[in-house]
Parts: C-alpha cells; structure tokens; sequence
C-alpha cells in the first residue's frame, strides 16, 4: 500500500478556513449535518474539527465553495460536493463533559460514493493512493466480515478474561448519551474488549464504557453484537479513545490469554 503521508507530501497545504457542509450517517437510516471550517487542504483532502462522532473508514460528503486549483471535477460549480474519507482522528479536549470535539483528516474519493456506502453508509472503507496520478482506490474492510464473534485483530493479540463492573452509555454522534445499562466485562484486551448487554446495539455505534472501580472512561465502537450457548448477548468493542487497564496482566502471559 502507498504511504498516504508521502502522497500529501506532493502537494502543499493551503491553510483555508473555509466554510463547509460535512454530512455523515448516525445509523442506516439516520443522516446528520454539520457546518464547521476547514483547517488546511490539499487536492487529495483536507482538515477540519468536527463535534459529530466519526472514526477512521467512514465515508463523509462535504460541500464547500472550493477554489478551483483544488478540485478534481466540477471546476465550474459554484460548490465543490465530494465525497471523502476519513484516515484518521484525534479527540480533542471536549468543551464540556458531554461533547466531544474531532481533529479529522479525509481524503478525497471522488464525485460518487463508492457502492457499498449505498447499500449500508456504516460500512468502513480502507485506501490505496496511486502517487503519480493522485487517484485513489479504496475499498471495504474485509476483516470485519471475518469473524463475527469478535473485536478487530482477535487472531494477533491476546484477550484475558478479566470482568470488570462498567457503565454503559449508548452515545450519538454529537455524544450525547441515549441509554445506559450497568454491565460487567467478559474479556478485554489492548485494543478492544466484549461486555454482555440486555441493548440491541448495531455495529457502528458509538458507546461509553466507564468503571468506577479503575477510574477509567473510554470510548468504543460496536464492531459485533453476538449471543453465545448461555443465551447472553454480547457486544464487541473497539476502542476510540482510551482504554481499559490489562490490572497488571501482561499479553506475554500466556497463562491467561485466551488465543
């Protein structure tokens, strides 16, 4: 895969605090607007501070009064509408404690979404960057498909079943919490864990995970919702922000580890 960094490297960033219109999905059927500034631009992409929940993989639609030099196509449009995709984010500190505010970085993938964004706009998409022509291919996670009964990566680290008494908060994409249910952790790793649930949680879905116990807040993303042999549904998680201490568990231990 082409470095992105180097790609970017090609072209200069333009500071341009530019007025823009990003629209992303809440859910399957659910559709947000925000209107925020952009940071600094590329003909690849550009950066902007975001209030909305997003990760990296998703694809947004900005609509913007883009100066021509920077566009692909629609040089004659009074706006540029792209479509875009996130590479990465960076939460910043939240401006109160139930709003969290992105740092966020797209890369621009055309004047089309690409066709599994029309079938489910939750899906997550990865990138190639073609140096000499600037184009980008990109195209759906496979790992996600993988493995239903688990969080990403479950074949390269290890897991340990350590549970743990947490809170958990369903969040929307501005942050705000919807429901919230006391749960306990069946396993946890570096990067993820999975707790049980009486919720229905699609994958995609932003949620608090906080123990009192640890003093520990993260925030995760559903990547599976799964119900094993004693009829308990879990949720797979994905960490955004933070993560859950391994209480003094190394993964070299492989006397705990569940592999």
């Amino acid at each position: 895969m082409a470095d992105s960094g180097k790609v970017q490297r090609r072209y200069e960033r333009k500071q341009l605090p530019l007025s823009v219109r990003i629209r992303g999905h809440e859910s399957a059927e659910s559709e947000w607007s925000e209107i925020t500034r952009l940071i600094d631009v590329t003909p690849l992409g550009t950066r902007f501070i975001l209030k909305r929940l997003t990760e990296k993989g998703r694809i947004l639609h900005l609509t913007v009064a883009m100066p021509r030099q920077y566009r692909c196509f629609d040089h004659t449009e009074d706006q540029y509408r792209v479509w875009a995709l996130v590479r990465w984010t960076s939460v910043l500190e939240p401006m109160t404690e139930d709003e969290m505010v992105l740092d966020v970085g797209v890369a621009f993938v055309g004047k089309h979404p690409p066709a599994g964004y029309l079938k489910n706009p939750l899906t997550r998409f990865s990138a190639e960057f073609a140096i000499e022509t600037g184009e980008t291919k990109i195209w759906e996670y496979s790992s996600l498909a993988s493995d239903a009964h688990s969080y990403p990566n479950r074949r390269e680290e290890s897991r340990y079943r350590i549970p743990i008494d947490a809170s958990l908060e369903v969040l929307n994409t501005s942050g705000q919490v919807i429901r919230t249910e006391f749960t306990v952790t069946e396993e946890i790793s570096l990067k993820g864990a999975s707790v049980y649930t009486e919720f229905a949680v699609p994958s995609g879905q932003f949620v608090r995970l906080t123990s009192a116990q640890l003093k520990t807040s993260v925030i995760a993303v559903v990547r599976s919702a799964y119900t094993k042999e004693d009829n308990l549904t879990r949720l797979g998680l994905e960490y955004v922000k933070g993560r859950l201490p391994l209480a003094g568990i190394e993964p070299s231990d492989s006397s705990v580890g569940l592999h």
